[in-house]
């Protein structure tokens, strides 16, 4: 969790390199009305006389929509708490960890006050039905073995066979709800906290590395409580707005800092708080809140119209709005009129959430002041600078300003239990503890730090690194631009700018706007408008899903080679370049017969202009880079060479647009039905024999995130299963189950017949390759960070995961034998491996370029073909990985090369579509002195993404333009055709004798059917 407050007028303590093994506090400054004095006996973040005092005031106003809100009194919520407490005390769950998984309601505000007055802890986790195995496995690793549950929540649990390692200890019911406590059987584990002093347990967002739990003391969170109560002059006839989801910290901050003082917590559900408009509503008509603490991002999503007239007009019933999680909004104006106090709120969750703030006025809104970290909070925090290569503090008395480095935040007392630390290690020692924050940031002469940035945002692109954060924090400084996000493709190796407009704009205005605050390597390839940045739970931009969305946009050369060139030059350099036409620009006018540099042009974009043009059109470009920096080459040259590059059909390309005009062909395809699944289906069919049920089905995936299972001979829907995000990996079948990943990062089992999620694995980046089901161990790979192959027993659990290479897997994981596998990645890398171990690596190697086609396996002569993207297939042998030969093509291949055996095992054919438009036939003799030698190349219609499907001498193949191709695989001729309603990169499967299900972009699966 990363949270961005604004700065006061007084720096953070400094932590020099001479100070840094000091156990006592810097003392030198008095404490300030800002920070308090430090805790010597830490008080109860709740006191019971509290509901007492306040006990005819409102504690909660629930909006379960617009007009419908429950209001509890604090007399209602003491009644509540002390059914907790009950239940706590009669478990003897006292200093235990307890789960708790309901999402904003009374019942949570009160489930969680109970916990903290019986002196235990409680741990918010998510709960989705689909996501059991995660949420169970989160409780182990705390360890919680009691957790509350909504009565509708447990049901799920209760009744599915593969959850029954648990009882229901408790039942009650708490302000309108049923909720239920569960006990677990974790093994041996205990749920002891560290002792009495314990808080709460919270997973960090993973903004500083890989997500983990940190277990917070009441005093390392109560000076957060002090200080802000004491700052914010908080009182009983304040009504605090609750923004944020309670796996986030300021969750705990906004919960406490209303129950400590009488004021009331306002509790919108999750779909009023993602609708502008209704909540602006709620917030600022139903229920007059007065305290804010709330995402820019979140805030974004209001009118500057209304942020001026509303949040921070005179009428507004706000006093203090505070912006925490990301940057501060350069965009945000804040009228000079404006009573509203705005704060910009920075911490870190290894410090229990908020460490520094600074008051924002209309002078500074919006301006450069709002990147300063500003004061501490209390006087128990410090700051400190680690050069950015060698880890070393920084000595920042001496050093001359301004410096810049990582930033620390330490504390002798504020201290957190991280991970697998030993927490007496950490809470008894006297020494200050630092945590890294991940954050770049600049001490500047002003003897403040400014945030320049995540250490993590920083990538290397064309050589050069480049940090996301600059680039946003500069585009947002554009009139044309509401709100940014800057996301980075590890795979393209190319930066797109998400952006919102901030009005009637083109995008070259953009572009020369980012020109005078940018360096040539910093600028963005790509500026993609959208409507919206979607957010996480979190109300932070969603970055997964800007990659997701980048990554999935495919593009086809609907324009040649030409065409695309003029686009990029008019994109990045604001000139028009069929003509001697220029359009308005800050550089010299100037005609085609000028050179790229005379019209301003770099090498970084000539870099970015080739990259674009061979990512577009999938064609080779090898002399482009150079033309372009050729001082005495013009344009119109390079228009030329563009020009007499084959990126067109050859002539002889068959190009009909419908069936009848290619006629007569000896076969006839025609659709026997089609299954609408809401979005394009570029995920593969598979097919299934149940001889328990004596079914034949077929399963597909689809970007509407729903999964459709359907009878082959009677065309029903057996079942269809709806996951969190989209399909495009393939399903694999394990008995009676089905196993499929997903776009969320989780591997998923579910019963073929009843849709009902048996397990799911979380790998922590984007699944999109098919698991293998080896014997006793599933295998996989995914677009995960930190390790990307993962091997399950058969009920999911975690037997061994690896890292191949520095890129995600897209390339299925296939069988080389018993007992051993081969997989490849989206950086070339390589490898055959033991499956019992995965650690066992046989042999490996690595390829120029990525690897996106699944491998196959030519088990007569024990070897391997790999196919790398940039068009060379290899083939490798299967005992030793060397390299037996190798054949290229004229384009980039993404389909998976097919072999079959037409003179039983003596040769072999292999087939594989490429993205030069031709299908290619090689023959080889299996002898690894020969390679192999082409048997015919078939011109289609368009580029091939889709694997050929081989049956009977035939080679069902389809074309991106949506062309179904029967092929005789003896002459190499078409022997029948089908357009489908739109582009095809799903693979086709042949069932039987004659009948073919493939996925389409129209949405839909279809069953088609070949006649001779």
């Amino acid at each position: 969790m990363k949270y961005f407050k604004q700065a006061s007028r007084r720096p953070p303590k400094l932590q020099t390199a001479a100070k840094q093994k000091q156990t006592q506090m810097d003392t030198r400054r008095a404490p300030s009305a800002l920070n308090p004095p430090a805790i010597l006996q830490p008080e109860k973040m709740l006191k019971p006389e509290v509901f007492s005092e306040f006990r005819s005031n409102s504690a909660i106003k629930h909006f379960r929509d617009e007009n419908q809100v429950l209001t509890i009194s604090y007399g209602q919520l003491r009644e509540a708490v002390g059914e907790v407490q009950k239940v706590i005390a009669k478990n003897r769950l006292e200093e235990h960890y307890l789960g708790v998984t309901l999402a904003h309601s009374p019942a949570l505000i009160a489930i969680i006050s109970g916990i903290h007055l019986s002196k235990a802890a409680f741990c918010s986790v998510k709960f989705q039905w689909w996501k059991t195995d995660a949420l169970l496995t989160v409780l182990e690793s705390i360890p919680a073995n009691h957790c509350f549950f909504r009565k509708s929540d447990a049901q799920y649990i209760i009744s599915c066979p593969e959850y029954q390692n648990f009882k229901i200890i408790s039942e009650l019911s708490l302000l309108g709800e049923q909720i239920v406590l569960l006990q677990f059987n974790f093994e041996s584990k205990s749920s002891k906290t560290f002792g009495p002093e314990a808080a709460y347990c919270i997973a960090t967002s993973g903004s500083t590395g890989p997500p983990k739990l940190v277990r917070v003391p009441t005093q390392c969170i109560l000076p957060n409580l002090l200080a802000l109560e004491k700052l914010l002059n908080v009182h009983e006839t304040d009504r605090i707005l609750m923004s944020c989801p309670p796996t986030f910290d300021p969750f705990v901050v906004d919960v406490f800092l209303a129950l400590r003082n009488g004021a009331c917590l306002v509790l919108v559900e999750n779909e009023l708080r993602l609708d502008a408009g209704r909540l602006r509503r709620v917030v600022f008509e139903r229920s007059e809140v007065t305290v804010m603490q709330i995402t820019p991002s979140l805030l974004r999503q209001w009118s500057d119209e209304a942020i001026r007239d509303v949040l921070l007009g005179r009428g507004s019933s706000l006093r203090h709005l505070i912006l925490g999680g990301e940057p501060f909004p350069s965009w945000l104006s804040i009228p000079s009129e404006s009573v509203v106090k705005v704060y910009n709120i920075y911490g870190i969750t290894e410090v229990s959430c908020w460490a520094s703030i600074e008051l924002v006025g209309a002078e500074t809104g919006g301006s450069n002041v709002g990147t300063s970290l500003g004061s501490p909070l209390d006087d128990l925090t410090v700051f400190q600078l680690r050069d950015v290569d060698t880890g070393e503090v920084l000595d920042l008395e001496s050093t001359a300003k301004p410096v810049r480095g990582n930033l620390h935040i330490g504390s002798s007392v504020r201290k957190c239990v991280i991970g697998d630390e030993p927490p007496g290690d950490v809470l008894r020692s006297e020494a200050i503890c630092y945590r890294s924050t991940g954050d770049l940031v600049e001490l500047q002469s002003d003897g403040k730090f400014y945030y320049l940035g995540r250490g993590d945002e920083t990538v290397k692109r064309l050589g050069i690194r480049v940090n996301l954060g600059w680039l946003e924090r500069c585009a947002d400084q554009c009139a044309a631009v509401s709100k940014s996000c800057a996301i980075f493709d590890p795979v393209g190796h190319r930066i797109a700018l998400f952006y919102i407009s901030g009005g009637n704009v083109q995008e070259n205005d953009i572009r020369m706007f980012l020109e005078d605050k940018l360096m040539a390597e910093e600028m963005p390839d790509d500026l993609i408008e959208v409507k919206e940045l979607l957010l996480s739970d979190h109300g932070k931009v969603n970055r997964k899903k800007c990659l997701e969305q980048l990554q999935i946009k495919v593009i086809t050369p609907r324009i040649n080679l030409k065409d695309l060139f003029s686009r990029e030059i008019s994109k990045l350099l604001g000139v028009h370049v069929q003509s001697s036409e220029t359009l308005n620009s800050k550089r010299a006018k100037f005609d085609i017969e000028g050179s790229f540099i005379d019209a301003g042009g770099t090498s970084i974009q000539a870099l970015q202009i080739s990259t674009s043009l061979q990512d577009c059109s999938k064609t080779c470009i090898p002399n482009l880079i150079g033309m372009l920096l050729d001082k005495s080459i013009p344009l119109k040259d390079v228009l030329k060479y563009l020009e007499g590059l084959p990126h067109e059909a050859p002539p002889s390309s068959p190009q009909p647009t419908t069936s009848e005009q290619t006629q007569p062909l000896s076969t006839k395809i025609v659709v026997q039905s089609r299954f609408n699944m809401d979005k394009c289906i570029d995920a593969s069919p598979t097919e299934f024999h149940s001889v328990k049920h004596n079914l034949r089905i077929v399963a597909v995936g689809s970007h509407s995130h729903k999964l459709l299972v359907v009878d082959i001979d009677t065309n029903q829907i057996v079942t269809q299963l709806i996951l969190p995000d989209r399909i495009e990996s393939a399903v694999s079948y394990r008995g009676d189950e089905g196993l499929v990943g997903c776009y969320d990062g989780l591997l998923y089992c579910f019963d073929l017949w009843t849709g009902t999620i048996r397990w799911s694995f979380d790998s922590g980046g984007m699944i999109k390759c098919r698991a293998l089901v080896e014997e006793s161990v599933i295998i996989f790979g995914s677009y995960a960070t930190e390790h990307n192959l993962f091997a399950l027993d058969m009920n999911g659990a975690l037997m061994w995961k690896s890292r191949l290479g520095s890129k995600g897997i897209l390339s299925s994981p296939i069988s080389v034998g018993p007992g051993r596998a081969f997989v490849a990645t989206l950086d070339g890398s390589y490898c055959c491996f033991n499956t019992a171990s995965g650690s066992a690596v046989e042999w490996e190697g690595k390829l120029p370029t990525p690897v996106f086609a699944n491998a196959t396996f030519l088990q007569q002569f024990d070897a391997v073909l790999v196919a790398e993207v940039q068009g060379t297939l290899h083939c490798l042998s299967g005992e030793c990985g060397s390299k037996l030969w190798q054949i290229s093509s004229e384009g980039n291949v993404f389909s998976s090369p097919q072999v079959l055996y037409p003179d039983n095992g003596r040769t072999a054919e292999i087939l594989f579509g490429c993205h030069d438009k031709h299908l290619y036939c090689y023959s080889w003799t299996g002898k690894c002195s020969e390679s192999p030698v082409q048997k015919w190349k078939l011109p289609l219609q368009s580029p091939i993404y889709a694997t050929p499907c081989i049956a009977n001498g035939l080679a069902v193949v389809c074309s991106t333009s949506g062309w179904v191709n029967l092929v005789c695989l003896l002459s190499g001729e078409i022997i029948g055709l089908l357009k489908l309603g739109g582009e095809v990169f799903s693979s086709p499967l042949v069932v039987g004798q004659n009948v073919i299900y493939v996925g389409c972009r129209d949405n839909n699966l279809y069953k088609l059917a070949f006649t001779r």
